[in-house]
Order: C-alpha cells, then structure tokens, then sequence
C-alpha cells in the first residue's frame, strides 16, 4: 500500500535554494469548477475506494484535521476533528483492510479510524512503540512499519489488527540517520535515509538487514522521497554534480542503479512526492512559491520526459502530494488551501477544490 509522507519544514529548509525553469503545458479550462470542502494547509491527500482523505497539516498551532471527499463528485463526505483522534502535526497516512493509520508526528503516535464511518478505532503511543517524531508509514501483509526521525533513527513494527508492537528496528548496522520515507517491494522494505545519503533494505518477515545502497554511482544527495513501479524504485534527490534536483532510479532485487534522470528539462525542484499512473511517474515539485509549483511526467520504462505541468490555471502553490483515482489525478496545494485535478492521459485541468 502506498503511503504519502509531508516533507518536514526542517528538512526542507536544510537544501540550499535553487531555481529551475520549467515548460508550461495543458493550460486547461480558463475557469475550473470549484467547491467548497474548507481545505487549510493540504499536506497529504490517499484515496481508498471512492474517496480521498486529506490531511490538512499545522492548522490552529499543531493541530491537524482530516477532510474526507468523493473523488468522483467532489462532494464532502466529513471532516475528523476531534480531540480524540489525537491528529498532532499528522504527516501520513495509509490503508490496511476497513481502516486507515495516520502518523502524528507532533503527537508521537499513530490513530487508527475506520474508512467507511470514520470513527476511532485506537491511538497507539505507549512508549514502548518507540515513535519518535514518526514520520512515513508502509503496510505488508498484517504488520505496518513507521519510520522515527530525530533522535529516533528506527523502524517501528506493529500488527494492524491489534496494534500489539512487534519490534523496532535500531541497530547501527542499518545506517539509519533521519530515515524520511519508506516502501515495501515483495518481502523486503526501503528506507529512505536523508542524513546518511542511502537506503536501507530490510527483509519484512524477519528484520534482517539486506542491503544498505550508497555508493558515488545513485548520487542520493538529501534523497527523499521513494516509489516503487514493477521491479524499480524511483528516489528523488539533488543531484550532487549539476546541483540541480534528480531521480535516480534502481532495481529492487538486485539493487543495481539503472539510470539517474537529472536534465533540467524535468524540472524537478524540490521533489516532494512520487506516484505512478499507467507507464509513467508523476512527480510533485514544490518547495515554495518561488520553487517548483508543477509537476513532471516521464515514462517509467525508459526515462523519456512527457510533460511537465505549471500553468497558472492549475492553481498549484506549494503542491506537496499526488493520488489518482479513474482517469484522474488529485493534488494537494499547501500555500493554495486547495486541491487541484487533472485528467492523467491528456493532462487537462478539471476542477480546482476548496
């Protein structure tokens, strides 16, 4: 199950400016159909059945309220708010079965709802989970796994369905240092290191550790985030030797690098998340209103750039995340209060979301 992760602010001011051009396309409608959701500081958005959730990040001091709404109609469906959940500056979310977990990064926990009610189903923070400004969430089979920034430097896994802990993974063998983001291909999970320039392999069943890649040849320079397509996985970091901003691609069985795409054709600024629709991967550039606030879509088998998106009518500002449902792809807008779509195959603006 695939997860989004919001980039911190520490982690984002930590990579010194830079600025890329980028080319316009698919201006769109000139007006787009709007509606009225009360979307404020949209970090997140995942999408399970017929609806998004979106995590609206940092609103009223720490707290964070999620918005749930039909991806078809754009209809609201509610808004979970209430102290119980215990959203504190909540950063990811992720499905398993009837319910969704989303870490809270602020709260040093993780609560647990159901999709189809959105009631409280528990929030797991007894100490001995270790969460430590928790920060991505990845799901294989029964077992979740949450990464621990900071002082963490760690793995928590616990049992969906019971939420008992069953370990957390710390040794210095796995080079854990400000471990971002994390996914799961097959038996094994990759943990995105942003300190230590690398990744970790794990094996999910039993813990052991893999593999650590960090080798000059990825050029994983503050490298997050991580999506995997097929037999690859797609990181994004900034390229070390053009000091612009790369994805370096690799293959998960093997490990092997397979390409790094770094031309600043595509635009890649400050890279805050990567997903795949069809053929081809669609990553989200934004930083700031001054960087990035477009997206880049190339081919995931040979690397081919396809478009990258940034016309004013998109409304993007600030975009920090990407889901798809049907032939559509869904947008969070950080600095815009907003969720942009677009249609995944033309690349045609279809509503702006407030």
């Amino acid at each position: 199950m695939r997860t989004r992760a919001f980039r911190t602010i520490a982690a984002a001011t930590a990579l010194a400016t830079a600025g890329l051009s980028s080319e316009s396309f698919g201006a769109g409608p000139a007006s787009a159909t709007t509606t009225s959701l009360g979307i404020k500081g949209p970090s997140i958005i995942a999408i399970s059945g017929a609806n998004a959730f979106v995590i609206n990040h940092n609103v009223n001091g720490n707290g964070s309220f999620i918005t749930e709404f039909n991806t078809a109609t754009g209809a609201l469906v509610r808004v979970l708010s209430a102290k119980s959940y215990g959203f504190i500056d909540s950063v990811a979310i992720a499905f398993s079965g009837a319910n969704a977990f989303v870490i809270n990064g602020g709260g040093n926990s993780v609560t647990e709802f159901n999709t189809a009610t959105g009631a409280l189903v528990r929030v797991l923070s007894a100490k001995s989970y270790g969460f430590n400004s928790p920060h991505d969430i990845a799901i294989s089979g029964a077992n979740a796994f949450v990464t621990n920034l900071y002082w963490g430097n760690s793995i928590t896994e616990f049992d969906t369905t019971t939420g008992a802990l069953v370990r957390v993974l710390s040794a210095k063998s796995y080079g854990f240092n400000y471990p971002q983001n994390i996914a799961i291909s097959g038996a094994n999970a990759f943990v995105i290191n942003t300190n230590g320039n690398s990744i970790t392999e794990f094996d999910t069943a039993t813990g052991a550790l893999v593999r650590v890649l960090s080798a000059k040849g990825y050029e994983f320079n503050w490298p997050w985030p991580i999506a995997i397509s097929g037999a690859n996985a797609f990181v994004a970091s900034r390229h070390s030797a053009s000091n612009n901003f790369s994805i370096t691609e690799f293959n998960t069985a093997t490990g092997a690098l397979v390409r790094v795409l770094s031309a600043k054709s595509y635009g890649f600024s400050y890279s805050q998340d990567i997903a795949f629709s069809g053929a081809n991967a669609f990553v989200i550039n934004g930083n700031s209103a001054r960087y990035g606030n477009s997206i880049t879509e190339f081919n995931t088998a040979t690397g081919a750039l396809v478009r990258v998106f940034s016309a004013n009518s998109y409304g993007f500002s600030y975009p920090k995340s990407i889901a798809f449902s049907g032939a559509n792809a869904f947008v969070t807008n950080f600095g815009g209060n907003s969720i942009t779509e677009f249609n995944t195959a033309t690349g045609a603006l279809v509503k702006v979301l407030r």
